[in-house]
């Protein structure tokens, strides 16, 4: 609706929509155990997933860093 559009924003949207997907998997795991290939294919993407989840997370750390510590390394004028 009304979300700025910002490095940030954009980060937790995909943040988001890969955690919301992986646990989406998760829940159908339990389905998937009757099957071989259905298992692996939803291991394979709970792992993709949750790995996508975790480089949005550093992405998000590095971002933080690069708006705290890295204004604050440069001196100011004077």
């Amino acid at each position: 609706a009304g979300v700025p559009k910002s490095e940030r924003t954009t980060v937790h949207k995909n943040l988001t929509f890969s955690l919301a997907c992986a646990e989406g998997f998760l829940m159908t795991s339990e389905w998937a155990k009757a099957n071989e290939v259905a298992c692996v294919a939803v291991t394979v993407a709970m792992h993709f997933l949750f790995l996508a989840a975790f480089s949005w997370m550093l992405v998000e750390g590095l971002l933080l860093w690069r708006k705290v510590v890295a204004v604050s390394m440069h001196p100011g004028p004077g």
